[in-house]
Formats: structure tokens, C-alpha cells, sequence
């Protein structure tokens, strides 16, 4: 008979499968904190150019409240996009390291001497810990060329 060949399922394919909405809307949350950053410069352009002419008194206030309003945005936006996806991260860990904790019940004994327990324990906590780390970040990836642009 012939065998069905197994598929080679990737990690970062499950967990992109898994957690698509919150990476999505940490992607959106990203992408319009970095849109808010765009308008200060412009702000300060119309702040200096309020300074040098004789335009009314409310202007210059409005300028300062706007430049204010827009740094905070863009703080909030920051923040929720890293919470976001520090949870994003945090799930990603628990699942890896369950995911181990299983196969090394499931594994031979014959396997299990060519494994030792330093490597298992290597696999739940540094290397989860390195992608629950690199969570965080993801989106700089592909929001810091939009910015330098």
C-alpha cells in the first residue's frame, strides 16, 4: 500500500494560524501609530512659522494642544501594539514549551539516551524564551522601511 507522506508542519505557520487576529490587529495598532508620528514634524513647521508672523494667539495654542495630543497618540498606539504583541509572545512561549513537555513524555527510551534533559530543558525555556522575546519587535521588520521612507 502506499504511505501518505507526512507534511512538515512549521512552527511559525501554526502560530501565525493561531494568533492571526491579534498579530493583525497589532499590525493595524503599529501602522497607525507610525502614521501619528508623520504629523509633528508638520506641527512644529506650522509652530515655527506661528512664531515669525503675526497670526492670532489661538493658533499658537492649538499648535501646542495638537503637538500634544498627537505625541500622546502616538505613545498609546506604541504601547498597545507591544502589549499586543507581548502576548501574542507569551502564547506563543506557552504553547512551545507544552508542545515539547508532550513529545518528551511520548519519546522512547532509546531516544531519550541520545537527548539528555539539559537539551530538553535548552528547548522549553531558552529557545521559547527567544521567540516570546522576538514577538515584541516582529512589525519593525516591515514598519521601518515604511519610515525611513
Amino acid at each position: 500500500k502506499g504511505k501518505i507522506p507526512k507534511k512538515r508542519v512549521s512552527v511559525f505557520g501554526v502560530m501565525c494560524r493561531t494568533c492571526w487576529v491579534s498579530i493583525l490587529s497589532a499590525a493595524l495598532i503599529k501602522l497607525t501609530g507610525d502614521a501619528v508620528s508623520f504629523v509633528n514634524p508638520h506641527i512644529l513647521l506650522l509652530m515655527i512659522r506661528f512664531i515669525d508672523s503675526k497670526e492670532f494667539m489661538w493658533r499658537g495654542f492649538v499648535y501646542s494642544v495638537t503637538l500634544f495630543v498627537m505625541a500622546e497618540l502616538q505613545t498609546i498606539f506604541n504601547h498597545h501594539h507591544m502589549m499586543n504583541m507581548s502576548v501574542v509572545g507569551l502564547n506563543c512561549r506557552t504553547s512551545i514549551m507544552s508542545a515539547v513537555y508532550k513529545k518528551a513524555l511520548r519519546i522512547s527510551s532509546s531516544a531519550r539516551k541520545t537527548c539528555t534533559v539539559g537539551e530538553l530543558v535548552n528547548l522549553m525555556a531558552v529557545d521559547a524564551q527567544r521567540i516570546a522575546d522576538f514577538a515584541p519587535n516582529a512589525h519593525t521588520l516591515w514598519t521601518t522601511p515604511l519610515i525611513i521612507l
